[in-house]
């Protein structure tokens, strides 16, 4: 059975995107939200820092990452 990550217990997930390697994540939400996740040690999270965790976090300013998502 699939577990829902912290930080995305209130989010429906539409779309999901990771690196070829599968070691950073981001997923767009039902109501527009991009959330972050994975190894972010050369800041591939978009949070302005080197953190590494498996706890979602909201990208306060998804403007060049949304592009992405919706391809």
């Amino acid at each position: 059975m699939a577990e829902m990550l912290p930080g995305l217990e209130h989010h429906t997930v539409v779309k999901l995107a990771s690196n070829a390697e599968g070691r950073h994540f981001l997923a767009l939400t039902s109501d527009d939200c991009v959330f972050s996740w994975g190894d972010g040690d050369c800041g591939q999270l978009g949070l302005a820092d080197l953190r590494s965790d498996l706890y979602c976090y909201l990208i306060s300013d998804p403007v060049n990452i949304k592009p992405l998502i919706h391809e």
